[in-house]
């Protein structure tokens, strides 16, 4: 399975922090491939067990996505579980740590997805 682990220090609060990555209506403004995300089944908010859809793109090919969060923590998680139809493809984790660093990781590999 592969793996991508980043941190960042970022001079704003965990409490910013999580406002920001959680808002996944704003995925598309800094994702490398998610152009845009939305909400599903009534859920406005991040909650375990909330679901929204993301557009995805990379190069020529273009996709969509089912993702379902798992962990929303204000100021300390968010992390998602991203689906292809039926198939789990990767797994998106945020952490955010009292000195206002993020340590994302990303890992893809359950099947081969469509970026694969």
């Amino acid at each position: 399975m592969d793996q991508v682990r980043v941190e960042q220090r970022i001079a704003a609060s965990p409490e910013a922090l999580y406002d920001m990555v959680s808002d996944v209506t704003r995925m598309g403004s800094w994702s490398p491939e998610t152009t845009s995300a939305r909400w599903l089944g009534g859920a406005d908010r991040p909650a375990p067990g909330a679901r929204f859809k993301g557009a995805n793109k990379h190069g020529w090919r273009r996709w969509h996505t089912t993702c379902t969060v798992v962990a929303a923590e204000p100021g300390r998680r968010f992390s998602f579980d991203v689906g292809f139809g039926p198939l789990p493809i990767s797994q998106c984790r945020t952490s955010l740590l009292p000195t206002a660093t993020v340590a994302g990781s990303w890992k893809r590999g359950m099947i081969a997805g469509p970026a694969g």
